[in-house]
Formats: C-alpha cells, sequence, structure tokens
C-alpha cells in the first residue's frame, strides 16, 4: 500500500542534487477541518439559543390575543414573570459564549497543530531527524485523531531517511579514512630518503652531544629522531629493512643514554635539596635572630605566617599536657631562644625515629615567642 506522502506529490519536493526532502506542512494541508467548532460544542450552544429565543420569544406573543389556550397560557405566564426574560437572555449569552469559546480553542489548537507540522518539515531540511520525530509526537496530540495514521506514515518515513543519512554519513567517513592513510602511506614512500637522512643527522649530533657531556641535548635530539620515525607507523615504510635499522639505532642511542641521564638528574636534585636545605636554614636564622632582637618587630613580621626551616633537634618531648614537640637550634649549647614545634598525635612514630643531634626538616606555623619561639601545626618536610 503506498504510504500517505507517495499517494501525494506534493509532500515531496526537489533539492539541490536531485535529492528528495518530505514537505510535511503539505502533508497536513487537508486538515482543514481544524478550525471548526466540535459538533458537541456546537450542539449545546445552539440548545442554549434555541432555549433563549424561544423563552424570550414566549414573553413576547403573550401580548397577541387569539393564540391556542396551551400556547397562550404559557405566553402569559412567561410575560408576567420577569425572571423568564433574564433567563432567556442569559441562555442566549450563554451559547454565544460557548460558540466563541469553542471556536477560540480550535484556533489555538489548528495553529499548534500546523506549527509541530512547520517545526518537523525544517528539522528534516536540516538532516535533524530527532527534532522531526518530537515535532510530529506534538502533531499526533495536536492534530484530529482520524489523521494518525498519516502521521505514523510521516513518523516512518523520518526514521527511514535518519537511517540512510546516518548510513550515508558513516560511508563518507570510511572513504576520508582510506583517502587519508592512502595520502599517508604514499607521503611515508617518497619521503623516506630524505627522513633517513634526517635520522642519521640527529643520530650523529646526540653523538656529539654526548662527547661533550651534553646528556639531557643528547637525548633531546634522540626524542626528534624517534619521533620522526614514528611519524611513519602504520605505513609499509615501516616494516622495511631500512626503517627498522635506523629504528633499533636510535633505540641503542636510548640504553646508552639512560644510566647518564639518571645520574644528571641525581645530581640535580641533590643540588635543589642542598638549595632547599639552605633557604631553611636560613629562615630558621632570620626566626631566631629577630625574635632574639626585637619580639615586637618579629611578631609583626612572622606571626600567624607558615615558615619552612631546618636545623638541629636539640630535644624531642613533651610537655605538661602532653603535646608532642622537638626544640630546633643550631646545634649550640644553651641556645636560647629556640624553636620550639609543636606537632599533633598522629606524627608521632616520625616524632620517635628523631634523634638528637639530627637536623630535621620541618614546617609550621608561628605562634609568638615565650622563652622559646613558638611554632604550631608542626609536619616534617620529606
Amino acid at each position: 500500500m503506498p504510504s500517505a506522502i507517495e499517494r501525494s506529490p506534493a509532500h515531496v519536493q526537489r533539492v539541490a542534487g536531485g535529492d528528495e526532502r518530505y514537505d510535511l506542512v503539505a502533508l497536513f494541508d487537508e486538515r482543514h477541518e481544524l478550525g471548526a467548532v466540535s459538533h458537541d460544542s456546537l450542539g449545546v450552544a445552539i440548545v442554549f439559543v434555541v432555549l433563549g429565543v424561544v423563552i424570550g420569544g414566549l414573553a413576547i406573543v403573550g401580548r397577541i390575543s387569539n393564540l391556542p389556550p396551551g400556547v397562550s397560557q404559557v405566553a402569559g405566564f412567561t410575560r408576567r414573570q420577569p425572571l423568564a426574560w433574564m433567563l432567556g437572555a442569559a441562555l442566549g449569552l450563554a451559547g454565544l459564549s460557548n460558540v466563541a469559546t469553542s471556536s477560540q480553542r480550535a484556533s489555538e489548537r489548528a495553529a499548534r497543530c500546523t506549527r509541530a507540522q512547520s517545526d518537523a518539515t525544517t528539522a528534516v531540511a536540516r538532516n535533524d531527524f530527532g527534532s522531526a520525530r518530537s515535532a510530529l509526537n506534538t502533531a499526533k496530540v495536536e492534530c484530529p485523531s482520524d489523521k494518525d495514521a498519516e502521521i505514523a506514515t510521516a513518523l516512518a518515513d523520518v526514521n527511514a531517511k535518519d537511517a540512510a543519512y546516518r548510513k550515508a554519513q558513516a560511508e563518507q567517513a570510511t572513504a576520508q579514512q582510506a583517502a587519508a592513510a592512502a595520502a599517508n602511506e604514499k607521503s611515508a614512500v617518497d619521503g623516506f630518503p630524505a627522513l633517513s637522512k634526517q635520522v642519521n643527522d640527529f643520530l650523529r649530533a646526540a653523538a656529539a652531544k654526548m662527547g661533550q657531556g651534553q646528556w639531557n641535548d643528547a637525548e633531546d635530539i634522540r626524542g626528534q629522531a624517534r619521533g620522526a620515525l614514528d611519524a611513519d607507523q602504520g605505513t609499509s615504510v615501516a616494516s622495511t629493512k631500512a626503517w627498522s635499522d635506523l629504528s633499533a639505532r636510535v633505540d641503542a642511542l636510548e640504553q646508552k643514554l639512560q644510566p647518564q641521564l639518571a645520574r644528571v638528574a641525581q645530581q640535580q636534585a641533590a643540588r635543589a635539596q642542598q638549595q632547599a636545605v639552605a633557604e631553611e636554614q636560613g629562615m630558621l636564622n632570620s626566626i631566631l635572630s629577630e625574635y632574639k632582637d626585637n619580639e615586637v618587630r618579629a611578631d609583626s613580621e612572622y606571626k600567624g605566617k607558615t615558615v619552612e626551616f631546618s636545623g638541629i633537634a636539640s630535644a624531642i618531648a613533651k610537655d605538661i599536657t602532653d603535646n608532642i614537640y622537638i626544640t630546633v637550634g643550631h646545634g649550640e649549647w644553651l641556645e636560647m631562644p629556640e624553636i620550639q614545634c609543636f606537632f599533633d598525635d598522629n606524627l608521632a612514630r616520625q616524632a620517635a625515629q628523631i634523634t638528637k643531634g639530627q637536623r630535621v626538616r620541618l614546617r609550621g606555623r608561628v605562634q609568638g615567642k615565650m622563652m622559646n619561639v613558638l611554632i604550631k601545626d608542626c609536619e616534617f618536610i620529606n
């Protein structure tokens, strides 16, 4: 059975390239009855209007003589009762109001239906099939129920077009990947003679740096050689003997460099630690000197600040409230003041491993001076 779209040529439009695009608005153009008032609402309105006219008419004809006895009695009653006029007017107005309300609701629903159809067509045009499906589901709610089959057919067509679009996108991506791989292969094959010369130049330059003891520079050059070779990974060039020989020479150079690089790294770490210790010892000297010379000035400079310092442990003990502390100074006899560094209980194990006369590196927050310079929240550095 042909679909709703196939039955009406107006439902399909040609776009650039000869592709077909579904005009979902045209698919639902036949739904002119959306703007009409529903039969039930119109029937109720007519009943109200008729009742209003009848009651009002009876009130008027009640003044006419020579009416049939039954009509004359009802008309006379209606004329004598003012409420009858009011009831007739109210029923008539209610009927007219119901007609107007029903018409407005139908018009609003028709507008929502038309907007949903337009949104679906726009979404399909930009290949946004998810939004097209959402718009068609809205149309199913807002459009008359006798058109549900046509909406379902349109939804199936959108799903089919979505699947075709996804398949085309996947095929295009595959073709692009294949083209890129072919281009990379050709570039690798054509460029290998130049690459071979470049890598050999790198290896000679790295050997020269090694002879000068410039190990880090040699490693940088070796890395460039490895990067140049790795650019041909995934091509037929990487499976050739010439490429493999060059790669083996780069790997052998790396093996020669590693011990020297490790030694250099250790030396740099040792120098960095020595510098840090020197700076920390300088901080110890500054704190003790300032507090010994002028406590007020020292408080303004250090109190409340976190400092790192290094010195000789002269005592590892607890105060009268069982708080762990280490006193640190220059290791001199009867040195005053020293730094008295307090630790949380969770650092008791580390504090227990410190011996008198050992150099320690500490960090903490300066509290001020009370015989010694007090530092709280202390912790060990490395």
